[in-house]
């Protein structure tokens, strides 16, 4: 009884293993309704804003590179810390966003929601200090 058990798990497995490529190629829209997969294609296709994703580093010298950034509403700005001290991108109005702790070799990304000139300062050392301004 213990070797027949044991040869239905093994057919079983055996044709997930064959089947698993098969489903990967043929794509998840093969088992969706027409409908479904025609709301996919509408939702995947390409949008007339093209969002970008711009760096600031956080250098050994206390500084952010660039100290001043220019972006678009709906861009990303990504700020990494590659300092040995950890540091933090608090907005100046302690209002429209703040980082937290920054540690060494670690990143932290924001949205640009608003349009708006924005001062920001890393809390652990006021006098580091950037611009972000979003059009």
């Amino acid at each position: 009884m213990l070797l027949k058990h044991s040869n239905k798990r093994f057919v079983t497995l055996l044709a997930i293993a064959l089947l698993a490529p098969l489903v990967a190629i043929a794509g998840e829209a093969a088992f969706t309704s027409p409908a479904i997969a025609q709301v996919a294609a509408e939702s995947s296709a390409p949008t007339a804003a093209v969002h970008e994703v711009h760096r600031v580093t956080i250098t050994n010298r206390l500084t952010y590179v660039p100290p001043t950034i220019t972006v678009n509403v709906g861009d990303v700005v990504e700020w990494t810390n590659k300092d040995i001290y950890l540091h933090s991108v608090t907005a100046a109005d302690h209002k429209s966003f703040d980082s937290g702790n920054i540690y060494p070799k670690r990143s932290w990304r924001y949205k640009a929601v608003k349009k708006g000139t924005y001062d920001y300062f890393c809390t652990p050392h006021p006098d580091m200090k950037g611009k972000l301004i979003v059009r």
